[in-house]
């Protein structure tokens, strides 16, 4: 049974047919996504993107969080997309729009991860784990291709994000904008009172032995009804508001200059750091020396032999790869992976 799936990003939503068995992708369509438009808008629009596809079996959707998977309904708030569905059931609104009976959700690290299992760099494989780059962190431990979420071994919920790094969230040092807001900061020209200086990344400053990774097996307070049961991607119900991927802290007052770097992602700043930008280079290494340490006990803990890297990482390997302690390949193509994820673990949960 082909399956149709999209993969839904911030700005963007990628519709495709995947055929189980060869999980060949076909019928690609990738369109332009306001989402940041209200509920309706965004249903609408996402639903124009999967009548491009056959439905006659349902829809598969990967996309990320805060999200409650199971029940389809949006906890987006403060993360620069998806703010206006906020409490809103899109799972009910694409089967009424669409007039399908069947609409599954998966978080889109997840799916990356599954789908690498599936038919890419980490396939069979008995322990992995999935670790992409982008607005957040995104993690997914894998063993014999399902996602873990739960015990000791693994982060709450699977996901490193929710731990801490030298006593601030992780993601303030680890992230697409935690790495551009790095390097504005040491680029930007210095101007009295108009820079909040930097803290110093936690590499740099941490006391042997007092490094914070929250120790593994750490647990937080779930929310009232947060567990949730069943196959592959049904992970935890996220509290409202519970992850704010995009908050990085007080906003930094705009230095002079801070112009010119403000719109440079992860991609930019490592082709900087190709050409001979010594500052670029130094930021990648520092971020994913971090990322490092975070990361590398809970591998310890479960055991992880294969890790495959995805989103804003995997364009960078060729400069962080000496700062990582772990073994990793990094995708060529974290999309698809997605969308391979997202249709095998549609196929599973039938």
């Amino acid at each position: 049974m082909d399956v149709a799936v999209l993969e839904v990003g911030g700005s963007h939503a990628t519709a495709a047919v995947v055929t189980p068995g060869t999980w060949q992708v076909t019928e690609m369509d990738r369109a332009e996504l306001e989402s940041q438009a209200a509920a309706a808008q965004v249903v609408e629009q996402l639903a124009d993107a999967a009548r491009k596809l056959p439905l006659a079996n349902g829809l598969a959707i990967a996309l990320p969080g805060p999200f409650d998977f199971a029940t389809g309904v949006a906890w987006y708030r403060g993360q620069g997309k998806f703010d206006q569905l906020y409490g809103f059931d899109l799972g009910a609104a694409l089967r009424t729009e669409l007039g399908i009976e069947r609409v599954m959700f998966m978080n889109d690290a997840e799916a990356f991860a599954v789908g690498e299992w599936t038919a890419g760099q980490v396939r069979g494989v008995e322990r992995c784990l999935g670790v992409t780059i982008g607005t957040g962190i995104g993690t997914a431990f894998l063993a014999d291709g399902r996602v873990v979420r739960d015990g000791n071994a693994v982060p709450p919920g699977g996901e490193l994000y929710k731990t801490k790094y030298a006593g601030k969230p992780l993601e303030d040092s680890i992230s697409a904008r935690a790495i551009q807001r790095r390097y504005t900061n040491r680029t930007a020209p210095e101007a009295p009172s108009a820079r909040k200086t930097e803290a110093p990344s936690a590499r740099e400053t941490a006391v042997p032995g007092a490094r914070e990774t929250e120790a593994p097996g750490a647990k937080e307070t779930a929310a009232p009804g947060a567990k949730e049961t069943g196959a592959l991607g049904a992970r935890e119900t996220e509290a409202p508001g519970a992850k704010e991927t995009g908050a990085l802290g007080a906003r930094e007052t705009e230095a002079p200059g801070a112009k010119e770097t403000a719109a440079l992602g992860v991609k930019e700043i490592a082709d900087r750091a190709r050409a001979g930008d010594t500052v670029a280079r130094e930021v990648l290494v520092d971020a994913f020396t971090d990322l490092s340490s975070a990361l590398q006990p809970w591998i310890d803990r479960f055991g992880v032999t294969s890790t495959v890297l995805g989103g804003s990482i995997s364009g960078a390997y060729d400069l962080i790869a000496d700062a990582l302690t772990f073994p990793a390949t990094p995708t060529p193509d974290t999309e698809h992976s997605a969308l391979l994820g997202a249709a095998a673990h549609y196929l599973r949960t039938t």
